[in-house]
């Protein structure tokens, strides 16, 4: 393991979190869109299968980082009142992702509301960004 010195910053390679919680966002909202319109606030319930292939990136991230801590060394850091670099690393994705996902879904949905069903897919933004334009 890696040890990082308490007064440097190691930096958090975390653009990956925010791009799954796009991705999934978009997908859940388009899925439920055309396939379940009235149950569209389901789509919320996806952020638990995306913080699981989140959890296996960072992990993953974190192995090939060098950066994984034996379970004794976690306590022992605990004990002290420190938060380890691979437990602010792990918050910081999913924080990153559940903001992203949201943000994606919440605002497909109100979007749903808003308008019709056909323009509302997340897809079709564009277009309708072009349409309030003119």
């Amino acid at each position: 393991m890696t040890e990082i010195p308490s007064e440097e910053k190691a930096s958090r390679p975390i653009g990956m979190a925010a791009l799954l919680g796009f991705l999934i966002g978009i997908c859940s909202h388009e899925l439920l869109l055309h396939y379940l319109p009235t149950f569209l606030w389901f789509s919320l319930g996806a952020i638990f299968p995306g913080l699981y292939i989140l959890r296996i990136w960072s992990r993953s991230k974190l192995r090939s980082m060098g950066i994984i801590e034996s379970d004794d060394m976690t306590i022992s850091r605990k004990l002290m009142g420190k938060v380890s670099y691979s437990e602010s690393f792990d918050l910081a994705c999913k924080l990153l992702f559940s903001l992203c996902f949201l943000i994606i879904t919440v605002g497909g949905n109100l979007l749903a509301l808003k308008l019709s069903p056909d323009s509302a897919s997340i897809i079709d933004l564009f277009d309708i960004i072009e349409k309030l334009a003119i």
